[in-house]
């Protein structure tokens, strides 16, 4: 019985918050809002998806880059540990040149294709 009393108070309070205590919504035209959206169009969606996966990567690349160099400095004259280090690094830098790369044919893919411009793809460039 308890349980029951428990749901139904529940319900109710989620029923009655939900319809009288909405606020307002005041929609306004603004003049930075197309018709095709925040993002643009699908291209731009796909290229800032991309963008994001390819930041992630790198960070990442620059994580292994890290802990092979902290296992190098640690290894202590340990030629096994030494070598583990070294192909740590190794792999992290041809992580970092392979994503170098990819960003570098998307980057040329978004302008020939799409024929926007480098600092409509990365904003971070219009601040430099």
């Amino acid at each position: 019985m308890k349980k029951l009393v428990s749901k139904c108070s529940i319900a109710i309070m989620t029923i009655y918050t939900l319809l009288f205590y909405t606020l307002p919504v005041y929609a306004t035209v603004s003049s930075e809002v197309t018709r095709t959206g925040y993002l643009g169009n699908v291209e731009n969606l796909a290229f800032k998806i991309i963008n994001y996966i390819l930041g992630a990567a790198g960070l990442v690349a620059v994580i292994y880059l890290i802990i092979g160099g902290f296992n190098y400095i640690t290894a202590g004259g340990n030629e096994e540990q030494t070598k583990k280090a070294t192909k740590t690094l190794f792999n992290a830098v041809i992580g970092l040149v392979i994503i170098f790369a990819a960003y570098a044919i998307v980057v040329t893919v978004q302008t020939a294709v799409f024929g926007t411009e480098v600092s409509d793809i990365n904003p971070v460039i219009n601040a430099l």
